[in-house]
């Protein structure tokens, strides 16, 4: 592993930041026994993601008679899972944003998470096991982070390994170990760990692409995300 270069990209100015407010919903949703009027207080200071948790409260999926107005309610009707879900979805999506032009394709690298991430959270729940349902769903989201990093620290040089993969995105890891002897996969979960995800999240996030390598505890959400992908 060039350590140099890791350094370099795990110091990039530009990297990805979780908002205050999806680190601190982390912190609480980890206690069962948070209250939900903690939680509500806390995602207020987001008025972008309290409205968004709203909408999707309010969407024709949950079939409402009456408006939801209050985001206690709200989260009490989601259940501490979707709401991390919800909270961690709608603040990846505030965090990696880009420029038309800089050299990524950024309805790609969307396309590709949501995609990967509903068909793990599908996969999840065929299992049986409803504790790892929702983590499956937040790994196919954060699986790539690694990738905006490298692209934001490397510029020019990771865009021409993309293109190299022509597409083909299991490609990638063999072409990003033989050009910078690192990895999206393992840059993807020491960002995560900077963030103060849960190992749940963490760890299949550095197994993604290779489920079957994955520590046995963590195992099960990474052969779900590998299903998905």
């Amino acid at each position: 592993m060039d350590t140099q270069l890791l350094d370099d990209i795990l110091s990039c100015p530009t990297l990805p930041t979780l908002p205050s407010v999806a680190i601190r919903v982390l912190e609480l949703t980890a206690d069962p026994d948070v209250k939900m009027e903690e939680l509500a207080q806390e995602i207020q200071y987001d008025q972008g993601i309290a409205a968004k948790i709203l909408r999707t409260v309010n969407s024709s999926f949950f079939g409402l008679r009456r408006r939801c107005s209050s985001i206690e309610h709200a989260l009490v009707m989601l259940g501490l899972g979707p709401v991390k879900s919800l909270v961690l979805g709608f603040s990846l999506v505030q965090t990696v944003s880009g420029e038309n032009g800089d050299g990524f394709d950024y309805q790609q690298y969307w396309k590709r998470c949501l995609v990967s991430a509903i068909a793990a959270k599908y996969a999840a729940e065929q299992t049986g096991n409803k504790d790892i349902v929702d983590e499956a769903f937040l790994v196919g989201l954060f699986q790539d982070i690694g990738m905006i990093a490298m692209h934001r620290a490397l510029g020019e040089e990771y865009t021409k390994v993309l293109e190299q993969t022509g597409g083909d995105h299991t490609k990638l890891a063999k072409l990003e170990l033989s050009e910078f002897e690192n990895q999206h996969s393992s840059i993807g979960a020491m960002i995560c760990e900077r963030w103060k995800m849960p190992y749940e999240i963490i760890i299949p996030v550095r197994y993604h692409d290779r489920a079957t390598a994955c520590p046995m505890e963590y195992g099960q959400i990474a052969r779900c995300v590998g299903l998905g992908n």
